[in-house]
């Protein structure tokens, strides 16, 4: 059996070790950091790191439901009112009744001075016989390059007034003349004031087209 000795060096050894371990845990204690301003802003300052670089972008995330909508703004004030548009209306009518004239010649109603664009064209033809025959009316309405035709029969009975009715569109390049030329083919006749006219209505733009009758 190995015996212990107790000696002055085992026992300062011992009581020096007790201390530090003693002393240690206290200064531990005593220091121990729990915040960021018991460092020195100059330490601090050397502890901190570059920043690194940007990491790449995540996935995107799902979207959130949508709010609820806004209240309602108050009305804006009022535009300025636009220019007029094209819509000036051209008439003429005829002053007064035609002399008789013999069957199977014009007499035509004239409307001059219509400045370029596009219109919409009607004209309309009192016709009065003077005879009984058979016998029909015919007027042709005429605008640049469009022409329309309308017929009317005459009476064999009476001498019947007859209202012949003619329509076209048109676009003016310039200034354009539209003539409507009416007869009758078998009867001496005259044109009737009260029920002949041109009116042609200007349009902001004209389409036309043609199409299969079903």
């Amino acid at each position: 059996m190995i015996r212990r000795h107790l000696s002055y060096a085992n026992v300062a050894a011992t009581m020096a070790l007790v201390f530090a371990m003693s002393g240690g845990a206290l200064a531990a204690s005593h220091y121990l950091i729990t915040k960021t301003s018991q460092i020195a802003p100059k330490v601090r300052k050397a502890l901190k790191g570059q920043r690194g670089a940007t990491g790449p972008a995540g996935s995107q995330g799902k979207e959130g439901s949508a709010g609820k909508g806004g209240a309602t703004g108050k009305e804006g004030a009022t535009g300025k009112e636009g220019p007029q548009g094209p819509s000036d209306v051209y008439e003429v009518a005829l002053k007064e009744s035609t002399a008789v004239t013999a069957a199977g010649t014009n007499r035509t109603l004239t409307l001059s001075g219509l400045p370029a664009g596009s219109y919409a064209i009607y004209g309309k033809a009192e016709i009065a016989p003077t005879e009984i025959n058979v016998s029909s009316s015919i007027c042709t309405l005429t605008a640049g390059g469009e022409e329309d035709v309308g017929y009317h029969p005459l009476s064999t009975a009476a001498q019947y007034i007859v209202h012949v009715s003619t329509e076209v569109t048109a676009t003016f390049s310039s200034t354009a003349t539209v003539t409507m030329a009416c007869s009758a083919v078998a009867d001496k006749w005259f044109l009737g004031a009260e029920g002949t006219r041109i009116v042609a209505i200007r349009v902001a733009n004209r389409h036309a087209s043609t199409a299969a009758a079903t």
